[in-house]
Order: structure tokens, then C-alpha cells, then sequence
């Protein structure tokens, strides 16, 4: 009603402001310069709040989804967590993320929190390069490469499984980790990873667990999130580990290389 209002209003200030600036022009009335810089200014007070509207109830939609988003960010965090410390509770975690900044500090924090469960020993977070500065452009995800990855491995020895939101690096191939001897290396956990030719690495268990977004889940902006964790995490993601892995490549066709070239 009130928009009905709003447009009712504008619409009539626009002929107001066409008569008066006619009377003006044609017949030189007095009032009618007035008559059309009043309605003028009305007409651009009700285009201005129709424009105010808009963009506030874009701004609750954008924030709403954002919401919604990092709940379910959460609650896979969560699931992931529950999986790792009843399948390995004595384990010593090392966390390789992006770096927290003001932007994604929320996200941060939510990971964090949701892997509580978890012995984190070590949070090592990926920066950009020295000689490119802080406000280098691209993810975290394109300053890891097979020797940094090797490096950050090295460096925390104490740390007997591996969980990195980033992925692998590109040239993961090239990873000296892939050819040390399973009980020399720490198992890796993966989230949201590129997975098409990892199959051999999860069978052998050289990759304990990866979180991957679920192939056929439909995404509604207007969905509810559930409020259980299960269920949340199975509406959107899947887990691959060692034990399902084959079951997972016979369940989603093209998941993985071996299967699309059949």
C-alpha cells in the first residue's frame, strides 16, 4: 500500500511539474515556475525512497543468503569435526587455512568453533608472498604451492593428520609427501577440494577424509536451514574416505577421473 502510495505521489508531482512548467513557458504565469520545482523536488523525494526500498530489501536478501551460507559453512565444519574425533580422537591437528583478515574474520571464528572438538596443535595461514604485499590480489589458494605445502608439513612434525581448507596445491604431483612412507607422513583431510584424480590417495588412505559439495544438491536462496547437523550437512555435502570411496564413485558418475572414462 505504502509503494502504491509512493508511486501515486511521484506520478502526480511529474504531471505537476509538466503543467506548471507549461503555464510558465506558454502563458507566463507567475506560479507556475514554483508550481514546477515543487512538484519537481517531490517527484525526486518518492523516486529516492522507492530507490531506498529497493536497495535496503536487496541488502536483506544478499544478507540473508550470506546467513544462511555460513551456517551451513558451520554445521560442514561440525560434521567434519564429529567424524575426525570419533575416527581419530588421539590425533594432533594442523590447520592450514587463508589468512584472517576484517573481511572473513566471522568465518574464522565459525571454523574454529565448530573444530573445537579437534586437538589443534597448529593454525599455519597461507599469506601472499613477501615481494607481492598484503593486498596481493587472488585467494590463499594460489600462493600454496608443492614446496610450501612440503615446507608447512616440515615445520610442524608433531602434527599426525593434516586439515587444509585450501585444497592441494596445483602442483600437488610434485609434493615430496606423495613419496615418503605412510607411517613417515601424516594423513591429509581436505575441504571443498578439487578431487577428480585423487581416488588412488583417498583408497590408500594418504587422504583420510574429504568434505566436497554434494553433485546433486539443489541450491534455494529461500530455503530453510535445517538445525541439525546431519541433515544439514547431508542436504548439501558429501564425505569421501576410504571406506566409501567406491561407493561415492558409483553413486555420482563423473566424480572422479577413473569413472568418466568409462
Amino acid at each position: 500500500m505504502f509503494n502504491f502510495v509512493l508511486y501515486s505521489l511521484m506520478i502526480l508531482a511529474a504531471a505537476g511539474m509538466l503543467y506548471g512548467n507549461n503555464k510558465f513557458k506558454s502563458k507566463g504565469v507567475a506560479w507556475g515556475r514554483p508550481l514546477a520545482g515543487a512538484c519537481g523536488v517531490l517527484a525526486l523525494i518518492c523516486a529516492l525512497v522507492i530507490m531506498w526500498q529497493f536497495m535496503t530489501k536487496d541488502q536483506k536478501r544478499i544478507g540473508g543468503i550470506i546467513e544462511k551460507e555460513l551456517r551451513y559453512f558451520d554445521y560442514k565444519m561440525q560434521y567434519l569435526a564429529n567424524y575426525l574425533s570419533t575416527k581419530y580422537p588421539s590425533h594432533k591437528y594442523l590447520l592450514i587455512t587463508n589468512q584472517k583478515t576484517e573481511y572473513n574474520a566471522q568465518r574464522h571464528d565459525v571454523m574454529l568453533a565448530a573444530l573445537k572438538s579437534l586437538t589443534i596443535a597448529k593454525v599455519h595461514e597461507v599469506l601472499p608472498p613477501e615481494e607481492m604485499g598484503p593486498e596481493a590480489m587472488g585467494g590463499a589458494e594460489m600462493f600454496l604451492t608443492a614446496d610450501k605445502f612440503d615446507q608447512i608439513i616440515e615445520d610442524n612434525p608433531e602434527c599426525t593428520m593434516v586439515i587444509s581448507t585450501l585444497g592441494l596445491p596445483m602442483d600437488y604431483q610434485r609434493m615430496k609427501f606423495w613419496r615418503k612412507k605412510a607411517a613417515e607422513r601424516p594423513q591429509l583431510v581436505l575441504v571443498d577440494a578439487y578431487v577428480w584424480d585423487l581416488k588412488k590417495a583417498i583408497q590408500v588412505g594418504a587422504i583420510a577424509a574429504v568434505v566436497q559439495y554434494k553433485p546433486d544438491a539443489e541450491y534455494k536462496p529461500n530455503e530453510d536451514v535445517p538445525d541439525n547437523v546431519d541433515e544439514a550437512f547431508t542436504k548439501r555435502f558429501i564425505l569421501l574416505t576410504p571406506e566409501n570411496v567406491e561407493e561415492m564413485n558409483k553413486k555420482y558418475a563423473g566424480l572422479f577421473m577413473e569413472d568418466a572414462k568409462k
